[in-house]
């Protein structure tokens, strides 16, 4: 089956929330695995600088050109795109994405710029259910 640069995969995966309550998973970002929470109040995927290179993400001092808003105040963060990011069966390609820089954020977050792209996610009974 081919899929489109903007189409997310087919598929569905359902997503148990941990003991505080928040959904964490294991995701391949550009084939390579790194561990992600689950933002809907996430506009965009952040990911931790720290991690950045060992998931292909190439970026230096002078990309961080973006100020964005987050729940601890304002901080200027990379602007990136993700070739492939994928939760299970779940694939989207393309997906806006930001670096936060080193020692600012505690774990890499999966926000709307993933989740709007499926076809559907929904929280029910202590699970999120994605729908590509």
């Amino acid at each position: 089956m081919a899929m489109s640069v903007a189409a997310p995969s087919t598929g569905a995966i359902a997503l148990h929330a941990d003991r505080s309550g928040h959904f964490t998973t294991s995701a391949l970002v550009n084939g390579r695995t790194v561990s992600m929470l689950v933002d809907t109040g996430a506009t965009n995927c952040a990911f931790r600088e720290e991690e950045a290179e060992s998931l292909g993400i190439r970026i230096g001092p002078n990309d961080f050109t973006r100020v964005v808003g987050t729940a601890n105040g304002t901080v200027r963060v990379a602007p990136v795109r993700i070739r492939l990011l994928q939760i299970g069966p779940v694939a989207v390609r393309d997906v806006e994405a930001a670096v936060i820089p080193r020692g600012l954020l505690g774990t890499n977050l999966l926000g709307m710029s993933f989740l709007s792209r499926l076809r559907e996610f929904n929280v029910a009974k202590g699970r999120i259910t994605l729908r590509g």
